[in-house]
């Protein structure tokens, strides 16, 4: 009867350990997939960045932001609320160019632009996302000069679309 016993808690240690490395193979083929081929999608969630995170990062969207409004973070993670709007606009000039990240909570998608009037070079966020570390993020457009210009610090109107 022992020597049963003993056969099974061996079996059970080993299917535990074989599970146990399948689940990190995955988990590491999944994380190398994203950071070599992001989807159109992931290039908009909420992701803190390593390179610039503090050691803790957010499991949740940053606080503060109202429901409908566009929300303007002059600290990185989530932190120090500059501004909130439902409208197109110009920004503050407390908040222009002073940008660490951002939070969509209305229902529509909203440019930001590098430029006052809704000029310059632009980066589509869409309705629930948000962005953390602007020191990560690029704009998307409209020409090669742009992709590659960092968000932060470079924000100054939005448009809802």
């Amino acid at each position: 009867m022992q020597v049963r016993l003993v056969n099974r808690s061996l079996r059970l240690v080993a299917v535990v350990s074989m599970a146990a490395a399948a689940v990190t193979g995955i988990v590491a083929s999944s994380a190398s997939a994203s950071t070599t081929a992001p989807s159109r999608a992931a290039a908009h969630a909420a992701t803190a960045h390593a390179a610039a995170a503090p050691a803790m990062t957010p499991r949740r969207a940053p606080s503060g932001c109202n429901n409908y409004n566009l929300c303007e973070y002059n600290a990185g993670n989530g932190g120090n609320l500059c501004f909130q709007t439902r409208n197109s606009e110009n920004w503050p000039s407390a908040c222009a160019d002073h940008n660490e990240g951002e939070y969509n909570r209305g229902s529509r998608a909203v440019y930001l632009y590098s430029q006052t009037g809704e000029t310059g070079c632009y980066y589509l966020l869409y309705s629930g996302h948000y962005l953390l570390y602007n020191a990560n993020d690029k704009f998307q457009g409209p020409n090669q000069a742009c992709k590659n210009e960092k968000l932060e610090h470079h924000l100054a109107s939005s448009k809802f679309v």
